[in-house]
């Protein structure tokens, strides 16, 4: 069997190059983030060892869940951040402070933005931060989005093009 693979600069040329900012690669973590990081390393070593089953009984469980862990600082499973502040969450999460002073540097600039963010709860908890600090609500495009051009929240037509979550 034959694959076919085409990359992004194969295919859309006209896009701008991906920027990549180091100091974002290199923010430290939060106390509630090691404390975290700590508790479902622990928590997977005592599965090993035929401890007693927790949510993290894969490796690849662990390091999705490490991976989420650096963005937004809530223990394993999906503890809903609706009713947390802004300031909080900011607090906890230092990817997420940064973030929202690069959106109001951008924002100066008279730039735009597209944000990515592949979990979905995250992508609510970043809408509502932005129109907390920012004034609008951006639209997040992911895959619960239509494709359907009668609707209104399509892929195609979006009324908030300021910023795009996906």
């Amino acid at each position: 069997a034959q694959k076919l693979r085409r990359t992004k600069a194969e295919l859309a040329k006209d896009l701008p190059k991906k920027t990549e900012v180091d100091a974002c690669r290199a923010l430290p973590l939060s106390e509630r983030q090691r404390a975290h990081y700590a508790d479902a390393i622990a928590a997977f070593r005592k599965r090993e060892k035929g401890g007693p089953a927790s949510g993290l009984q894969s490796p690849l469980g662990l390091l999705q869940y490490l991976r989420r862990l650096c963005s937004d600082p809530r223990p394993p499973g999906h503890i809903p951040t609706d009713s947390e502040p802004i300031a909080e969450i900011e607090r906890r999460s230092p990817k997420m402070a940064w973030l929202l002073t690069q959106l109001r540097e951008i924002e100066a600039n008279g730039e735009k933005a597209i944000v990515f963010c592949e979990f979905r709860d995250l992508q609510r908890t970043l809408q509502r931060a932005i129109g907390e600090r920012f004034g609008f609500a951006p639209d997040v495009i992911n895959g619960d989005t239509s494709a359907d051009s009668a609707n209104a929240n399509n892929r195609q037509h979006s009324p908030n093009e300021h910023l795009r979550l996906d």
